[in-house]
């Protein structure tokens, strides 16, 4: 019997990627996705894995390639952004941070990726009221995700600390 995509991608971002196996990680990935081709998620995971196995420029292509298919999934811009950021292209990180917060301004992470590439860009005004406004610990529970990601981007190892407690 077939093994069905959902068991390849569970096995590849829960047991292989942890334990160092990341292009054992992609292989798993690519067969899920040869019989489910059109899960933009499982390919953006795929794209995280290929990230780990140190194939920047195919994992970054991979999310580009999402993106071309449907321009409103936000999890790529979130990927690439970060991406783009740890690789030094901070104009085009910026780019993918605006247009993932129009579309999903919910998602935390997003927020911290925005909020980060504004500090980094000098517009600190704008970065500190989108802080304020979806990331402050006084709003109550925050997902901590987006605030350790603007912590990490911005250089703040005690603020991701202290995000990652809370």
């Amino acid at each position: 019997a077939a093994i069905p995509p959902m068991v390849h991608r569970s096995y590849a971002m829960y047991c292989l990627l942890p334990t160092g196996r990341a292009q054992d990680a992609v292989d798993h990935y690519t067969l899920g996705l040869n019989e489910d081709p059109l899960n933009l998620m499982a390919r953006a995971e795929r794209a995280v894995c290929l990230r780990s196995a140190s194939r920047f420029a195919e994992g970054n292509e991979a999310l580009r390639q999402i993106l071309e298919l449907d321009d409103t999934f936000f999890f790529p811009y979130f990927m690439l952004g970060g991406n783009l950021v740890a690789d030094g292209a901070e104009d085009e990180a910026r780019s993918l941070a605006e247009r993932g917060y129009a579309n999903a301004p919910w998602f935390k992470p997003m927020v911290g990726l925005l909020a980060a590439v504004l500090t980094r860009a000098g517009e600190t005004d704008r970065a500190e009221a989108l802080f304020r406004q979806h990331l402050s610990p006084d709003l109550g529970y925050v997902d901590p995700i987006g605030p350790a990601v603007f912590h990490l981007l911005t250089g703040n190892i005690d603020g991701i600390a202290d995000s990652v407690e809370r």
